[in-house]
């Protein structure tokens, strides 16, 4: 029963890390945040590190923190997810098309 669950949380875990979206906000929220991981992982005891992350978050990003931490990154994702693969389509598509003028003429030029 008990492993039941254990099974149960770990699929879902492992079903959310997993999604594209995730990975997109996680890439586009570290650049975003360094700062803040650079002070969390740093070896500073408990107190300066939470002076540190108070002293970053001060002044005119305190107001505009909800910006960095969730809607540039979710942005980015969305546009990563959404957006990118259009273009991406149509820049592969263009490369593939100027391949193949590139090899019909080389086919041409052995002929």
């Amino acid at each position: 029963m008990i492993q039941d669950m254990i099974d149960s949380v770990r699929a879902q875990i492992y079903s959310r890390v997993s999604s594209p979206f995730f990975g997109a906000f996680i890439l586009s929220w570290i650049p975003l945040n360094y700062r803040f991981l650079i002070i969390i992982f740093s070896d500073n005891p408990v107190m300066n590190k939470n002076a540190l992350t108070d002293a970053l978050y001060s002044g005119l990003w305190y107001d505009w923190h909800v910006f960095r931490w969730f809607i540039f990154p979710i942005s980015i994702a969305l546009f990563y997810i959404y957006v990118y693969p259009i273009f991406s389509k149509w820049f592969y598509t263009y490369w593939m098309e100027r391949q193949n003028d590139l090899r019909n003429k080389e086919r041409e030029k052995k002929d």
